[in-house]
């Protein structure tokens, strides 16, 4: 299973922005991207089309600079979410495709960490859980095939986005051993790359022969 925390995705004077476009706009009953049972899903989301445009804009623009790492194809439009004190999510498995996107990694922006509950949780095949926190400006990276949730909130409210991303890796095994190359291919500094000589163009040969075979980006 694959989960990541990109710690300060957002710096703090950016977090500040978001929060302060965040708060404006029109909340409505979270129901109309989900299930409209109460017991099962509770939670806000922000239908305000200027806000969503200006957070999703910059989350594409900022997702775009690390996105080569994770081989993406296309994320889709992000979801603006409020979770008020006992409102929850319970275990759900998300729709295989969002906005044109298949969704195979679910991403979650935290704006906020002062509150209580609330925590993102993913169950492995076994049904054990395991809980995610991440901090204000973190998010939380994760395969989305895997039953998760939120916990209810005791304390405060959770003030989050989140976006789904499709992979150009069809098999699912080689994503993420791709993942992990790529992010130590790219930190290999040029005296590195000079001191290994003839065996450096073996090993990006062999890389651009791995993914001409595994990553098939769209037109």
């Amino acid at each position: 299973m694959y989960v990541e925390i990109m710690e300060e995705f957002l710096d703090k004077n950016r977090l500040i922005q978001f929060n302060s476009i965040y708060e404006q706009g029109e909340w409505v009953d979270g129901k109309i991207s989900g299930s409209h049972d109460k017991e099962q899903k509770n939670n806000l989301q922000n239908q305000d089309h200027q806000v969503k445009t200006i957070i999703n804009q910059e989350i594409h623009k900022k997702f775009r600079t690390f996105a080569a790492y994770y081989n993406i194809n296309k994320a889709s439009d992000v979801l603006v979410l409020k979770y008020e004190k006992g409102m929850h999510y319970n275990d759900h498995v998300d729709y295989m495709q969002m906005n044109g996107s298949r969704t195979d990694y679910t991403c979650v922006l935290n704006l906020n960490d002062d509150y209580e509950g609330g925590e993102h949780y993913t169950k492995d095949a076994t049904g054990k859980k395991t809980i995610y926190k991440p901090k204000a400006g973190d998010m939380l990276m994760y395969d989305t095939n895997y039953i998760h949730g939120v916990n209810p909130v005791t304390d405060g409210v959770r003030k989050c986005v989140t976006w789904w991303c499709e992979s150009a890796v069809s098999c699912v095994g080689m994503r993420e051993p791709l993942v992990r190359f790529n992010k130590w291919y790219h930190t290999l500094t040029d005296e590195q790359i000079l001191g290994l000589g003839d065996k450096f163009r073996e090993l990006d040969w062999l890389r651009m022969q791995i993914m001409r075979n595994h990553v098939h980006y769209r037109d």
